[in-house]
C-alpha cells in the first residue's frame, strides 16, 4: 500500500488528483465542505496546453482511480469537458 502523504512522482499532470483520491478513498481522511471561494484559478496550465496534454491528464486520472479502487475509463472522462464548455458559455 502506498504511503498516505507522498506525491507519486511518476504522474506528469495528475499527481495532486491521485494524492487527493488516496487521502479520501483509501485512508479515509475526514473532510468538511466549506462554502467559501478561497482560490481563483487562471485558465491554462499543464493540463490545458494541448490536446495531447488533455489525453495524458485523462489517462493519469483513469490510472489514479484504478490504483485507488475506483472503476472508470476514458469514456467516463468525456462529460467533464461538456460541463466545462457549459460553464464557459454561462460566463459569457
Amino acid at each position: 500500500m502506498k504511503s498516505t502523504g507522498i506525491i507519486e512522482s511518476d504522474y506528469r499532470i495528475a499527481a495532486d488528483f491521485e494524492l487527493l483520491r488516496r487521502f479520501l478513498m483509501i485512508h479515509k481522511v475526514p473532510y468538511k465542505y466549506i462554502p467559501l471561494n478561497m482560490v481563483k484559478m487562471r485558465l491554462g496550465g499543464a493540463s490545458n496546453d494541448s490536446c495531447g496534454d488533455k489525453y495524458v491528464l485523462n489517462k493519469e486520472v483513469v490510472r489514479a482511480c484504478r490504483e485507488n479502487g475506483i472503476y472508470t475509463n476514458m469514456i467516463f472522462q468525456i462529460p467533464k469537458y461538456l460541463i466545462k464548455m457549459f460553464e464557459l458559455y454561462r460566463k459569457e
